[in-house]
């Protein structure tokens, strides 16, 4: 865009490019949207007399609701800035108003501060290629009082330099082109009035390779106009992946910095509080217009401990951050080593914790005193499933059995003497041990299963 065109962005995913005719009291703005560009929408302010607009920077305040630019005369030679409301809903320009009418100077560069309450205005006497320029702070708000508005008036700075086009950067400071001098001035604190706003006349060091040997001007008087970007509404963003404990729940959180969030599952906050593995993901942004989504791929901590038999010795075959030994389903108390020996028979399991506070319970084993070896052969033939289970857990016997269901710290939690087909949805999801012996009360299996 040249130094006579600005863009503001629009309130319906839109944006508007303004420009402002030579000679005229007309702007002209442009909406520009995923249809393409529609006819201008035309503003006659109707300010007289009209002035020349050929040269200097067109503005637009950062909230987008104020244009200025500079209206020039060259009989009487004068200068005025004129400062006008836009609305980004409708792109129309009003309430145009001549601030600062000043004899036998030039302007050029402007800036709103980033609060938008500030102007700032590069001026120069009686050309461009004078040896004497100023940079000026007004207070805009204090609008619609022109009268006062021109009363707080501040000279930032008065030097024997050519101070041009001005640019707000990413750090939220103004920086102003010099023209014929390698440097870059500074604005250091713009939202600030009078003094405090800190001006810096050597901030930046221009590379030799942006001066322009060949012409009259070794250096330009612009920065350049903001970028405008046009990016998709929604940007898909990188599989976050995760890992939670599978019995307890965990949040998962979208990035800071936006105000609106919307999950999978309906809920609107930042951070969601899960309870199992899965895909979850989240739309969000500042507006309706451009939103990112973010996918988290959430697994389990795989602990799967597993018994280890040496003699009478029982260990794990893998190293965790805590142990507890349990015999028929009942806790051991001190059996909270990695080897616990074995004194007298029963069927023996480990719950295991690692560093992130997960936990898992291995099979049982039966110790006879000889050996540790797998349950009897009718328990072989005992199967539960399904396996992770939702709200029925069924028992598949060859006999008739009686079930006992166990949390991992020993707890009887339901206790079935005849039912093969157990209702478990009121459970808290997690993992869960089964006992389950005949008809004389003798274990045929132990086993583990998860409750969704």
């Amino acid at each position: 865009m040249s130094e006579k065109m600005t863009f503001v962005r629009g309130k319906d995913c839109s944006y508007w490019l303004i420009g402002h005719k030579h000679n005229s009291p007309d702007y002209l703005a442009y909406k520009i949207d995923e249809t393409g560009i529609h006819p201008a929408v035309k503003s006659t302010t109707g300010l007289t007399p009209v002035r020349n607009f050929w040269g200097g920077e067109i503005k637009a305040s950062p909230d987008g609701t104020k244009l200025v630019i500079t209206g020039n005369k060259t009989s009487p030679s004068q200068s005025a800035i004129e400062l006008s409301s836009f609305d980004p809903a409708t792109g129309v320009v009003s309430n145009t108003a001549i601030l600062d009418t000043v004899p036998n100077i030039t302007r050029y560069g402007y800036s709103f501060s980033p609060d938008n309450t500030k102007l700032y205005v590069s001026n120069s006497l009686p050309s461009f290629f004078t040896t004497y320029g100023t940079i000026t702070q007004l207070d805009i708000s204090l609008m619609p009082n022109i009268a006062a508005v021109n009363s707080s008036k501040y000279e930032v700075i008065r030097s024997q330099k050519n101070y041009a086009g001005m640019r707000v950067g990413p750090d939220n400071k103004i920086y102003i082109a010099i023209s014929n001098s390698p440097f870059i001035a500074r604005i250091n604190q713009p939202d600030q009035a009078g003094v405090s706003c800190g001006i810096d006349s050597l901030a930046l060091l221009q590379p030799a390779g942006t001066s322009f040997p060949v012409t009259a001007v070794l250096y330009g008087y612009g920065l350049g106009n903001g970028v405008l970007s046009i990016v998709p509404d929604t940007l898909p963003r990188t599989v976050k992946d995760t890992l939670i404990c599978l019995d307890n729940p965990a949040p998962i959180q979208a990035d800071s910095g936006y105000s609106l969030y919307s999950w999978d599952d309906g809920s609107t906050e930042r951070t969601r509080i899960i309870n199992g593995a899965g895909k979850y993901w989240v739309v969000y942004g500042r507006d309706i217009c451009y939103r990112y989504v973010d996918t988290f791929t959430v697994g389990n901590y795989q602990l799967d401990p597993v018994v280890a038999v040496n003699g009478f010795e029982l260990s794990t075959s893998a190293l965790y951050a805590g142990y507890q030994w349990l015999r028929n389903g009942i806790t051991l108390t001190g059996a909270t080593e990695n080897v616990y020996t074995v004194t007298e028979n029963g069927d023996y399991a480990v719950v295991v914790t690692n560093e992130k506070g997960c936990r898992d319970t291995s099979e049982y084993y039966t110790v006879n005193n000889v050996s540790v070896t797998r349950i009897n052969t009718e328990g072989s033939l005992i199967h539960l499933y399904p396996n992770p289970a939702g709200n029925i857990l069924y028992i598949d016997a060859p006999i008739a059995v009686s079930v006992l269901i166990m949390d991992i710290e020993g707890r009887n939690i339901i206790k079935s003497n005849s039912s093969r087909r157990l209702a478990i949805g009121t459970l808290t999801p997690g993992v869960y041990v089964v006992h389950i012996t005949d008809g004389d009360g003798h274990l045929l299996k132990t086993a583990k299963f998860v409750k969704q």
